[in-house]
């Protein structure tokens, strides 16, 4: 049970959380994928949009030993 917690705070010890309004009405959750961009609750997409600029402009890139950045490629 505290193993999980435990791993979770070594790997991640900064973390920010954010929390995500429900993406559409309870009509609109029974058919997500049918759904378009702009059938989507304005504020999810804000705070989605939020969440990616947090995203990528503060995570760092995935390395491996020696210091190579790891790509979409895996080059």
């Amino acid at each position: 049970y505290n193993l999980p917690r435990s791993c979770l705070r070594n790997f991640f010890a900064v973390r920010k959380c954010i929390v995500f309004p429900r993406p559409a009405n309870t009509e609109g959750l029974q058919k997500m994928e049918e759904l378009t961009e702009e059938e989507l609750d304005s504020k999810f997409l804000e705070q989605a949009n939020t969440f990616c600029r947090y995203i990528y402009n503060n995570s760092e890139p995935k390395t491996v030993s020696g210091g190579r950045t790891i790509t979409g490629t895996g080059v």
